[in-house]
């Protein structure tokens, strides 16, 4: 699995601004998204609005866990 980091230095513009950390089954996944015209169409507005600067992190996930489900 693949963890896709993305930090910035926010503008003061707010409007329609959202953001997270992202997970993929693979590399080719995470490098398909950046070609979906909705992401192109962010990445445009956050050059143009968000960002002061931005960088992007990807990563390998070795493990995880989790509590859901699990009741006590």
């Amino acid at each position: 699995m693949i963890a896709v980091i993305f930090s910035s230095q926010r503008t003061d513009y707010i409007e329609g601004y959202g953001i997270s950390i992202s997970y993929w089954k693979d590399q080719e996944s995470a490098k398909s998204f950046k070609q979906v015209p909705i992401h192109i169409e962010a990445q445009n507005m956050g050059k143009s609005h968000y960002y002061e600067w931005h960088e992007v992190k990807v990563c390998s996930l070795e493990r995880e866990h989790s509590s859901k489900g699990h009741h006590s």
